[in-house]
């Protein structure tokens, strides 16, 4: 798995180019839950003073005997820009920023 980061700067119609700012990491090294691997919902990035921070888990390999190394990082500041890469989403809600952030999917 990789986290990255995209952003736009207008409102979500077109994106910058993708940035990975953690992995790759394996799920092996991720702490399950009683519905699995929960790496997904500690995912969060905000603006502020017109630059992102982003938050999120990474696994690395345990060592010393213990069963995982899992904790949260941070990312940022990370610039909010645009790009040329078009948006795919049709019917999106109306973003009242014009800049906009989001992490981008983890990928396994």
């Amino acid at each position: 798995m990789e986290v990255g980061y995209i952003s736009s700067a207008n409102g979500g119609s077109t994106w910058s180019s993708p940035a990975t700012v953690a992995g790759p990491m394996s799920l092996s090294q991720i702490a399950d839950s009683t519905q699995g691997s929960m790496i997904g919902d500690y995912i969060s990035t905000s603006v502020i003073s017109g630059k992102a921070v982003s938050a999120f888990a990474v696994g690395k390999a345990p060592s010393g005997g213990q069963a995982f190394d899992e904790a949260l990082y941070t990312a940022g500041p990370l610039s909010v820009t645009g790009g040329s890469t078009a948006s795919t989403t049709h019917g999106a809600a109306t973003v009242p920023s014009p800049h906009t952030t989001r992490p981008l999917p983890i990928r396994h």
